[in-house]
């Protein structure tokens, strides 16, 4: 019956689907007939609006193409699964005559009304996953960070000016940049800058070429994406559908938090601000007792100001020396200064010399600070005599008393390796330091004894 309304050009059809009735297969049948079908559409050198053979596709979608067997097939590079228009190698060909039409979840950004910044950010299927605007997409294509989120700033530059041209040829406004600080889920923290505000978009975006303009690494590996500064990690993402979401999430303004929860405080957080900040185990140790009254107290949560109020420095570890005799290492300090009180041999320093070995002391006073080599000659000479070995190494720090053409020359010539410690940093000479404060604790003691048996006298 369909056959029957054919025009005469498709004649020669029928007489292809002749061939069905003498036992050719219907896939034989269905080819031929798609050949004859392209023969008559080049004939009339324009698309037939025959019934049943063909249907003119929509033109006003630009997305839709050609599909063979009901299949996404691209005409540029031959690959199933997306049209041409979403095809990288016709977006590459047509980036620059501005023409692209990009269906992604963003496509170009225009900060200003004039100058276009360049912004492609990854096509999101929300039919494989669902985003919520708690979440945010670590993308290396956006060329800047964006948000629709406004209670997250804790700072915030209103905009006036500023619009986003999107992929579907929406405008955007960008209504503010600012900062927005992030909780990892160790419970360290970290601030974005320059982050836009737009309230009609539905993600939340982190442009990774922005975080390595300024300085970043980052790297994924095993499903991971790590940002380091330094050799400290301090945002990291887990792939999901293809995407590197953060572990981590915004914190919300102060005020926002003040607004929300004040009514609804937790206590065990007023207990340790109150007490100055004590530990978890002393609040446990304080409601045993009852020391609460019938407030209830929990566990506490992560608290930012302790940390920064009980920083220290990291000690630093034992020094180990292999020493096997006398004279193998020395250690080495002087001590004194100008505004010491003189002694009563007219002297405000003292050079110290240890070794290592035996722990053995030596001491020579000293009225001013350039008699330090010559101090050290009379001792290297004595000790040497009298163990009948050589000092092999000296460690001291790097004051001009030690550091200076006389010391050093002199250590050349009799072939003493010389170890100085690092500026500032008087822990890689403990046993030198911690001899002057035992001798100083034992003269500030004789002193205090002397006074106090001349005042009873």
């Amino acid at each position: 019956m369909i056959l029957s309304s054919l025009p005469a050009k498709y004649e020669t059809l029928k007489e292809t689907l002749k061939y069905g009735r003498e036992g050719l297969q219907l896939e034989e049948v269905i080819s031929a007939t798609k050949s004859k079908e392209l023969e008559f559409q080049a004939e009339s050198n324009s698309k037939s609006k025959a019934e049943g053979l063909y249907v003119k596709g929509n033109q006003n979608n630009n997305l839709k193409s050609r599909s063979q067997d009901g299949k996404k097939v691209c005409w540029i590079c031959g690959k199933e699964g997306h049209f041409k228009r979403q095809c990288y190698k016709w977006l590459e060909k047509n980036k620059s005559g501005g023409n692209t039409q990009d269906t992604g979840e963003f496509g170009l950004a225009k900060d200003d009304a004039q100058d276009l910044v360049g912004l492609v950010a990854s096509e999101v299927n929300l039919s494989e996953k669902q985003l919520d605007q708690n979440e945010w997409i670590m993308d290396t294509g956006c060329s800047f960070h964006m948000t629709p989120r406004r209670d997250i700033f804790i700072e915030i530059e209103e905009l006036t000016s500023g619009k986003v041209r999107m992929a579907n040829n929406s405008i955007l406004e960008v209504k503010g940049i600012g900062k927005v600080r992030f909780i990892n889920t160790d419970g360290t923290t970290f601030l974005l800058h320059d982050v836009r505000y737009m309230s009609g978009m539905s993600q939340n975006l982190i442009s990774m070429g922005t975080l390595e303009a300024k300085g970043c690494v980052f790297k994924g590996n095993d499903g991971v994406l790590e940002v380091m500064q330094g050799n400290t990690v301090f945002m990291k993402g887990l792939r999901s559908a293809s995407l590197y979401i953060l572990q981590g999430e915004a914190k919300r303004s102060e005020a926002m938090v003040a607004e929300s929860e004040d009514s609804d405080m937790d206590l065990t957080q007023v207990w340790h601000n109150r007490l100055g900040h004590v530990g978890q185990k002393e609040i446990d140790e304080l409601a045993k007792k009852g020391c609460f009254g019938k407030d209830k107290v929990s566990s506490l949560k992560f608290c930012e100001d302790s940390v920064f109020g009980k920083t220290h420095k990291v000690s630093f570890g034992q020094a180990q020396h292999v020493t096997k005799e006398t004279l193998d290492y020395v250690h080495s300090d002087l001590w004194g200064s100008p505004n010491v009180p003189l002694s009563l041999g007219k002297c405000q320093y003292f050079l110290t010399l240890t070794d290592d070995w035996s722990r053995k002391v030596w001491i020579y006073f000293l009225k001013t600070k350039d008699e330090a080599f010559d101090a050290f000659l009379l001792w290297e000479k004595m000790v040497e005599v009298q163990s009948e070995r050589k000092v092999k190494r000296l460690r001291t720090d790097n004051g001009l008393e030690f550091c200076n053409h006389k010391f050093n020359d002199f250590c050349k010539q009799k072939g003493m390796v010389r170890h100085m410690t690092c500026t500032y940093t008087p822990q890689q000479n403990g046993i030198a330091e911690r001899l002057n404060k035992t001798i100083m604790n034992k003269v500030r003691s004789m002193l205090s004894e002397w006074s106090w048996s001349k005042v009873l006298g």
